[in-house]
């Protein structure tokens, strides 16, 4: 995508019309994390997500319910338009995530009913992606809890289905523009339990598993009492 600057986006409002969507702003993909529980601009991406919704889970192991958090990938297309020489001026075009848009589907397309909770939603996004000073983004990566708890205790005790999490992020540049990116879909098959589950050694002692996020993606070896 050809890096875009401010400069243009107002030439653009003014003469010519813009695209429903800032091209400043995208979302790459949703990050795998590392063995460590770390993410990188160079994570792999998550093809398809799986939540856990056993709702008798004891919190201890997952705080708050059940939820997904996500960690995007975003990039930023916009120029850094900062001068290091006379005159001086700090670079406009950094972004800071400020928010994200959700909105949950019915693996057919149509509107997941959380009954009586707004469909779609917005949620805090946090993340600073910096302005590019080449002909490629910038890339950075910001945390979005994409699925709230008030809206996974509505999905607690499914045992199986999937839905699809349409995503946009917001963000604010340090001079003061809004950008809002185009939409990226995650898929997400549900289960009950498949990831909370008990798994010994040869001696009968639990293994020591536990995923980055209980509940989402990862094992968590869990032998109830």
């Amino acid at each position: 995508m050809r890096r875009t600057s401010l400069f243009s986006m107002v030439l653009c409002a003014m003469s010519f019309g813009c695209a429903p969507s800032n091209p400043g702003l995208t979302i790459d993909g949703v990050l795998v994390p590392s063995d460590s529980c770390e993410y990188t601009s160079s994570s792999a991406f998550l093809v398809e997500a799986v939540l856990d919704t056993n709702p008798d889970v004891p919190p201890v192991l997952r705080p708050g319910g059940v939820r997904y958090v996500a960690v995007l990938r975003v990039a930023n297309h916009l120029i850094n338009n900062g001068n290091r020489v006379y005159p001086l001026m700090a670079d406009p075009d950094v972004v800071s995530m400020e928010g994200a848009e959700i909105e949950v589907l019915n693996s057919d397309g149509t509107v997941f009913d959380f009954g009586g909770l707004p469909n779609p939603y917005r949620v805090t996004a946090v993340g600073t992606i910096a302005s590019t000073t080449s002909n490629e983004p910038q890339l950075g990566l910001a945390t979005v809890e994409v699925l709230p708890a008030q809206y996974g205790a509505s999905l607690a005790g499914l045992t199986s289905g999937s839905l699809v999490l349409s995503i946009r992020v917001i963000g604010v540049t340090t001079g003061g523009a809004t950008l809002i990116s185009g939409r990226t879909l995650l898929p997400v098959r549900l289960c009950s339990g498949c990831l909370f589950q008990c798994v010994v050694d040869e001696m009968g002692d639990p293994i020591a598993q536990t995923a980055c996020q209980a509940g989402q993606d990862q094992l968590t070896v869990y032998c109830a009492p």
